[in-house]
């Protein structure tokens, strides 16, 4: 919305195609600092399926808008993925590397992004640890919106945020 009203109540709505197919998913960006609320659903068509969002936390914040959704940002990324095994846990490990556009200006990126699958969460630290020993490497719980958020807001590569109280 104009007002980033889906932002502002700490949520993402994607529309990412992927194997052929148009996978619509709203993302609970404040839940935590490692933990991700998520919701899939595919979708037909070019633009977001707004009855697809009516089961998630997002039907609150669009309820009653009408055409007035669009694109503030776009992730143009490429994605590698590998299941690893840590001990009794399976974590995918995914390389993305493009960029995110918002409008005129870009953000390059290129991260590895680690997700437990199954098992104790100590495997996906484990395995953490084991990579930041092996390569250069430094932790960051922004997401991929959150930095189209501050792209399309115009905020600097690096620029402080002021946070809410805690």
């Amino acid at each position: 919305t104009d007002d980033c009203a889906v932002m502002r109540a700490g949520l993402g709505v994607r529309l990412r195609e992927a194997g052929g197919k148009r996978i619509q998913t709203v993302k609970a960006e404040s839940e935590g600092l490692s933990l991700r609320g998520e919701w899939e659903r595919e979708v037909r068509g070019p633009g977001l399926d707004l009855s697809a969002l009516k089961d998630t936390p997002a039907a609150a914040v669009i309820k009653g808008i009408k055409g007035e959704l669009v694109p503030l940002f776009a992730t143009r990324v490429e994605r590698t993925a590998y299941a690893v095994r840590q001990g009794r846990s399976k974590v995918e490990a995914a390389l993305d590397r493009g960029r995110i556009e918002a409008g005129e200006r870009t953000l390059e990126l290129c991260e590895l992004e680690l997700e437990l699958k199954s098992g104790p969460t100590q495997g996906l630290y484990a395995l953490a640890r084991r990579l930041a020993e092996a390569a250069p490497m430094r932790l960051s719980f922004v997401s991929k919106a959150e930095r189209g958020y501050r792209l399309h807001a115009g905020q600097a590569v690096g620029e402080a945020v002021k946070q809410a109280r805690v």
